[in-house]
């Protein structure tokens, strides 16, 4: 109790230190040492050290759900205490026992080390022991129905009532007892005690007994140097027996025995295993599959099954199997399952004193049979190219010839050419003979037409004018997925374009995505004006001189007016003949086609002498009012009136008529 209360002190001081030098607000946990002197039940999870005291025997409880991460040494304990530890949760830290007389009992995981010297502990495991380090020393027990990774024998007893454990190694020579468990790897020069139902990776033993109803499962390895009693070892085909310690024993596969002879290591393969091949000669003409020379077979094993295959152009007559003959002492079926397939099964004897041959003759030479084939070509639409399918399981369709002739036609019209133009026609194959068939020839009729003319194949696109006429180039544009061109095979495009009138014009479509290609459609007439109607004076102009001739033309001339008055045409012209009448006249001439295209001008028609504004000498003019002339110097009067004119200056008149101007 004093070196605890010490112990406590030094704890206090050492935290009181730590607390001044960090400041007050710190808090520092440290895993304490518990020496208990009396039962102890651990109901929160805890980082502390447990180690016992002194006094008469304690228990240490953790409860379930609790992880205690600190260490338990009951190392101090004599031998005659029986302390005990209840783990109902899980132990992180080292349990250690020394000599100690403790039970230690296991419901929980215990993962850390379990350490002991020679004790009389008792450790009961119903639950998980994964310790790293886990030895059991002379004078302690274990006994476990659940689970553990790894233990040590150093002495001591081991029990294996159930559950499992992955490796055994005893160093000692100690006992272990094995009851319907699951084990890794064991390893003991004692004897092993079992019983019920054992499934094992590796087994190495002086011996194994029971009372005569244990089996063990082995995968990997067996070895019992003094033999085995009342047990059943089963193995696999790839498990070692060692029987080098010069006591035989027995063992099972697929429920038959087999006894391993003193002396031998190896797989029942290596010992009792046997070779099955196929003995063909060379050109037999058939392949064989089903068997591997490498495989070994045990006693009693059945191979099914081996497949004879005659190769191409050869075959297996009736009475093949009667040349089908095996060197072993098993039992043989031979089977024709057709002319190019032939079946063996095989069944080892018990007591197969060598390895096995069966020995196949060479399949016979086939006869050839007549070839067969078809050809198929589908009607097409002209402009797609002829696709043929061939098909023929007895010829090769890659080097067949493939013919046309023209519907009826005599055979020797055949060409190799495919055709194109629209009419029926015939194709003929030839296919090859091969080394199975002889040759053979089909045929197939076909057609091929004109692609159907879609609906709404096409809309007209322009401006439209007047009585029919489109005053703009107009667009035959067809409708989406096709081309269209002029003529049949012609330069196909996205559109038709006109500037000038169509009379009967056809439009050819082809389709974009297969080139197949129609007849050609008649469009309707399309007429097109996009020119104004034409005249030989110009607007805004002047004209000087007594008249003026002005041409109107057009293709499709249909109306000239001049100042308002309609002009009569004469095969698509007019002529106009405009007077200057003594002086100046105003004309508006206006033109129109059927298609609506106009041009309306005006211009002037003036006498000659309006080109300076200078009235002549002795000549009738008409004078317009508002207006100013001029009068060369002198002095000038007008024909009929006494007024006298001063020449030089402008000269206006009352009111617009005709005059006559003479020098004074």
């Amino acid at each position: 109790m004093k070196r605890r209360v010490k112990r406590l002190l030094v704890y206090l001081l050492v935290t009181l230190l730590i607390c001044q030098s960090l400041g007050s607000d710190v808090l520092i946990l440290l895993a304490a040492e518990n020496y208990f002197d009396a039962d102890v039940t651990i109901d929160t999870d805890s980082g502390d050290d447990y180690i016992y005291f002194s006094g008469a025997a304690k228990s240490l409880i953790v409860n379930e759900g609790i992880t205690l991460s600190g260490d338990v040494d009951f190392s101090q304990d004599s031998s005659d205490k029986a302390n005990t530890l209840m783990n109902n949760g899980t132990i992180s830290g080292n349990i250690k026992i020394g000599q100690s007389a403790a039970t230690i009992t296991n419901n929980g995981v215990i993962t850390g080390n379990i350490s002991m010297d020679e004790s009389a502990a008792q450790i009961n495991n119903y639950g998980t022991i994964s310790s790293g380090s886990f030895n059991l020393a002379t004078g302690s027990r274990l006994y476990s129905t659940g689970s553990i990774s790894s233990i040590t024998m150093e002495g001591g007893d081991l029990e294996v009532a159930g559950g499992s454990v992955g490796t055994i190694n005893d160093i000692s020579g100690s006992y272990i007892s094995l009851s319907g468990c699951t084990v890794g790897t064991v390893s003991t020069n004692s004897t092993l005690n079992v019983s019920g139902a054992i499934q094992a990776t590796s087994l190495t033993t002086a011996g194994i007994t029971s009372d005569g109803t244990a089996t063990i499962d082995v995968t990997d390895y067996v070895k019992a140097t003094n033999g085995i009693e009342n047990t059943k070892i089963i193995v696999q085909k790839s498990t070692i027996i060692d029987v080098s310690g010069g006591v035989g024993y027995s063992v099972y596969y697929n429920d038959k025995e087999y006894i391993m002879a003193a002396g031998s290591n190896g797989t029942i393969v290596d010992s009792y295993g046997r070779k099955v091949n196929v003995a063909v000669s060379d050109n037999s003409h058939l392949t064989t599959s089903g068997i591997d020379d490498n495989i070994i077979y045990l006693p009693g094993d059945s191979i099914t099954q081996i497949i004879l295959d005659a190769n191409d152009g050869y075959y297996f007559p009736e009475n093949y199997s009667d040349n089908v003959t095996v060197d072993g002492a098993g039992s043989m079926t031979v089977t024709r399952v057709n002319d190019t397939k032939v079946t063996i099964d095989y069944t080892l004897a018990e007591k197969e004193t060598k390895d096995i041959t069966i020995t196949v003759t060479s399949a016979s030479l086939k006869p050839k049979e007549q070839g067969v084939g078809t050809i198929e070509i589908s009607d097409i639409h002209y402009g797609a190219d002829v696709e043929v399918i061939l098909k023929s399981d007895t010829n090769d369709i890659q080097d067949a010839k493939i013919e046309y002739k023209t519907k009826g036609a005599p055979n020797s019209e055949y060409r190799t050419d495919k055709p194109k133009e629209v009419g029926s026609y015939t194709a003929r194959a030839t296919f090859a003979e091969n080394d199975l068939y002889t040759s053979c020839t089909a045929i197939v009729d076909f057609d091929i037409t004109y692609l159907p003319i879609p609906d709404k194949a096409y809309v007209i696109k322009g401006n439209k004018g007047e009585n029919g006429f489109y005053i703009s180039k107009v667009e035959i544009i067809p409708r989406d997925g096709y081309s269209v061109a002029k003529q049949l095979d012609g330069t196909y495009k996205k559109k038709l374009i006109f500037t000038s009138t169509q009379d009967s014009i056809k439009a050819f479509y082809i389709k974009n995505e297969t080139g197949e290609k129609t007849k050609g459609q008649k469009l309707p007439n399309i007429k097109i004006d996009i020119t104004l109607p034409t005249m030989s004076a110009t607007h805004g102009e002047t004209y000087y001189g007594e008249t003026l001739t002005v041409d109107i033309s057009d293709a499709n001339l249909s109306t000239v007016t001049c100042n308002s008055a309609k002009v009569d045409l004469k095969d698509g012209k007019a002529q106009l003949i405009l007077e200057s009448n003594k002086g100046s006249n105003y004309y508006s001439i206006y033109a129109k086609d059927l298609a609506g295209n106009s041009k309306q001008i005006a211009i002037t028609v003036a006498d000659e002498w309006l080109r300076t504004g200078v009235i002549p000498a002795n000549k009738l003019i008409r004078l317009s009012t508002n207006t100013a002339y001029k009068l060369d110097t002198g002095m000038w009067k007008v024909a009929g009136d006494t007024t006298q004119y001063v020449g030089g200056q402008s000269v206006y008149v009352r009111s617009g008529g005709e005059y006559t101007f003479g020098a004074e």
